[in-house]
């Protein structure tokens, strides 16, 4: 049949208005409980993070002062960002390795990860 109208259609393939409805229902359903769990997942990992990691902040501020690059202090690129160093670039040195970075890239990562990101040094000590 080349044209039918589509109440007929839908009697034919065994579809009707209620399967439909089902599955929109079921796809949101699905949707909104993925949803719900992300949200839920973020919430529970921020309490863990929120004041000791602020706490930590500073004290790696106290401990790994920020200085301008000197080309005769690392000849590879910053590990976080793996762009080259240049030299009026703010860097950080980590005492406990030696590594160095971006101050921006080692500031992020330091907010999330107490470890140095390339041999896994400890930060915690940082007196």
């Amino acid at each position: 049949m080349p044209f039918a109208p589509a109440s007929a259609m839908s009697h034919e393939s065994g579809r009707g208005v209620d399967n439909d409805f089902f599955w929109c229902f079921l796809s949101v359903g699905i949707s909104v409980v993925i949803c719900l769990s992300y949200w839920t997942w973020k919430q529970s990992n921020r309490q863990f993070q929120d004041e000791p990691q602020a706490q930590v902040a500073v004290d790696v501020e106290k401990a790994f002062p920020p200085m301008k690059f000197r080309h005769s202090q690392c000849a590879s690129p910053c590990s976080i960002c793996l762009v080259d160093f240049t030299p009026n670039d703010v860097v950080r040195k980590l005492m406990p390795c030696g590594h160095i970075f971006h101050k921006g890239c080692i500031d992020m990562w330091i907010k999330r990860n107490l470890i140095c990101p390339l041999c896994r040094a400890d930060l915690q000590p940082l007196n």
